[in-house]
């Protein structure tokens, strides 16, 4: 049976796979990589996302927003970690977003330094491109996905 659902699906997520590596493989090592790869590639690669937005805060600007935001007392696990942490985190999303890249997913860096305006307004700008590429109007509310190049 053929719904609107199977037709056109675009799903939007704040966190995925990425998250998970970046946060929770602290360990450098070839193996531990390796063995992230190969979950990677063995779970998600047929549900890659098509496009994902990083958005790269500097350190120092993350922790000032987080005080003005909530108070640096009350700062979650996380957000207390120290420098090192976030470099290593940093680090570990730039290996995903790499895999995503290679395996044909579109990869936009938000600067973090802007503020959120002007990013709320680049990333809408690149959806709305990213969307229109993807997918073609064949009438008035129909979308389905692109064939062909």
């Amino acid at each position: 049976k053929t719904t609107l659902s199977n037709k056109f699906r675009v799903s939007v997520l704040d966190r995925w796979v990425a998250s998970s590596f970046a946060y929770q493989c602290r360990d450098e090592s070839t193996t531990t990589a390796m063995l992230w790869g190969d979950l990677f590639l063995h779970t998600v690669e047929s549900s890659l996302p098509g496009l994902t937005f990083y958005l790269d805060v500097p350190y120092d600007l993350g922790q000032q927003r987080i005080a003005l935001r909530q108070g640096a007392d009350r700062a979650d696990r996380f957000e207390k970690e120290r420098k090192d942490f976030f470099d290593g985190v940093a680090t570990r999303f730039h290996q995903v977003l790499n895999v995503y890249h290679a395996n044909g997913a579109e990869v936009i860096v938000l600067n973090g330094d802007n503020p959120k305006e002007l990013v709320f307004k680049d990333c809408e700008e690149d959806l709305i491109r990213y969307l229109t590429k993807t997918y073609l109007p064949t009438s008035v509310g129909e979308v389905v996905p692109k064939t062909g190049p």
